[in-house]
């Protein structure tokens, strides 16, 4: 199944299930991270990507640099357009 972006979702890459799989399973040791992240009405912050169909929280891969304590801060970052 090849995955779609949302209507208002900007241009990126799409994969298939496959795709998305062979890439995760590339690397040895692959460490991510997510976040939880509410308002004050106990709304819930999500992220739309281009590659899976469904909205995830945001997150994204430790980078070989960072530690994991400091990886949410640096995904949330340049995942967000409030910087």
């Amino acid at each position: 199944m090849t995955t779609t972006p949302s209507p208002d979702a900007s241009t990126g890459t799409l994969m298939t299930d496959e795709e998305y799989g062979a890439l995760r399973a590339s690397a040895a040791l692959w460490a991510g991270t997510s976040v939880l992240i509410t308002d004050r009405r106990g709304r819930v912050l999500i992220q739309h990507v281009d590659y899976r169909p469904t909205c995830l929280l945001p997150g994204g891969a430790v980078d070989a640099h960072e530690s994991p304590a400091r990886a949410p801060r640096g995904n949330c970052a340049r995942n967000s357009a409030s910087r």
